[in-house]
């Protein structure tokens, strides 16, 4: 599994763009165009051709400096520490219909579908 999916591609592109890493086109769209679902050992598996090994390494390039630069940066990982410590100190003081915690909100999928960022 080679870990590229349209999502990643989304993101990559729009975080590239949005932090100031990178305007440039990945190739996406041409990556995309040359892939194929190919049957290997029974399993269905998306394949590319070789001429989009420069195109899948930049694309890996870029998933390694945003990781370096944006989601590891330690002012995120701070952020997300005390995105958490809020979210535990409302675990118990946010009525959600259906849950009596925020955290119970994953056994009721009616209750959860109203937990969004």
């Amino acid at each position: 599994i080679c870990g590229l999916d349209v999502d990643k591609f989304d993101y990559f592109q729009r975080d590239r763009f949005f932090t100031g890493m990178g305007t440039g086109d990945l190739s996406i769209n041409y990556i995309i165009k040359q892939s194929r679902v190919k049957v290997v050992d029974g399993m269905r598996q998306i394949c590319f051709p070789e001429k989009c090994v420069r195109q899948i390494l930049e694309i890996y390039r870029a998933r390694f400096n945003l990781h370096h630069s944006v989601y590891q940066h330690r002012v995120v990982k701070s952020l997300e520490l005390m995105l958490v410590d809020a979210l535990l100190l409302a675990n118990d003081h946010t009525p959600i219909k259906g849950c009596s915690t925020i955290a119970s909100c994953i056994e009721n999928m009616e209750a959860y579908a109203w937990l969004n960022d």
